[in-house]
């Protein structure tokens, strides 16, 4: 009975010896999985944590980005805008004056009007001055700039006489009344050569006064320009200004001057 019991209680420490270190392993690898995962968790939290801050830092970059180019295209504006007004201020010319003005040079058959007008003959070129509106006004600032210029002797036999193709310049401030006449070309009939380049020659500055009615008297050292007035005319193919005056030498000869600038053409 004694040795029965004994091969039972060395059977049960044997047992024993073998279980024990079975499940401190299991606890071990249980222990160490769990150390993993919580390591695998919090490494995946902290890249999530990472990653939004990431998208954050990029929306807000984007955020600033597209505010720094709304902020771009509003200076762009209003430096397009400061330069229009510099550039209206530079030139001293109104939006009427600057779309109209021109620095070309006038050709005869563009003031076949002011032959037909000024010698009354009656065709129909010169009704474009009696359709015409005369401008009459106390602020001059819609005649400043270029215009195309031409002149004829106001005579009988003005075929037989010089005739002159030029561009002028008018600047008006208030009251005062500038013409500056810029010579070109003068053409005499039956002379050889019958063209003289007169480009060469001074600009003529004549100083004068604009009044309410239109007309202009101005002078300067070769004689004086007298304008019976200014002619604006305006349909669908555009709008066409227009003067005629007469420019009185001091050597006693006259002739008619006419200026016209515009779009509409005749």
């Amino acid at each position: 009975m004694r040795k029965n019991i004994t091969v039972i209680l060395t059977v049960l420490l044997v047992l024993t010896m073998l279980i024990l270190p079975g499940c401190a392993a299991v606890d071990i690898g249980q222990e160490a999985l769990s150390a993993a995962v919580g390591e695998k968790t919090s490494d995946d939290d902290k890249y999530d944590k990472d990653e939004a801050a990431e998208e954050w830092d990029e929306d807000e970059d984007e955020d600033e980005d597209e505010d720094e180019d709304e902020d771009r295209d509003d200076d762009e504006e209003e430096d397009e805008d400061d330069e229009d007004e510099d550039d209206e201020e530079a030139s001293g010319l109104s939006a009427k004056a600057e779309e109209l003005s021109t620095d070309e040079q006038a050709y005869a058959t563009e003031f076949d009007w002011l032959i037909d007008y000024a010698r009354k003959l009656g065709y129909g070129n010169g009704d474009v001055i009696k359709k015409a509106t005369q401008l009459t006004s106390d602020d001059a600032s819609d005649l400043n700039g270029g215009w195309k210029c031409y002149m004829f002797s106001d005579t009988k036999n003005y075929f037989e006489e010089p005739e002159r193709y030029m561009h002028a310049l008018i600047d008006t401030d208030g009251d005062d009344f500038n013409l500056t006449l810029d010579w070109q070309m003068m053409v005499v009939p039956y002379a050889e050569p019958s063209d003289v380049d007169e480009s060469g020659d001074d600009d003529e500055v004549m100083e004068g006064r604009w009044d309410s009615d239109t007309t202009v008297h101005t002078w300067s050292d070769i004689g004086n320009v007298d304008f019976e007035g200014f002619y604006e005319a305006e349909d669908e193919n555009g709008t066409e200004q227009y003067a005629v005056g007469r420019l009185h030498w001091n050597s006693g000869e006259t002739d008619v001057i006419g200026l016209m600038r515009g779009s509409r053409g005749w």
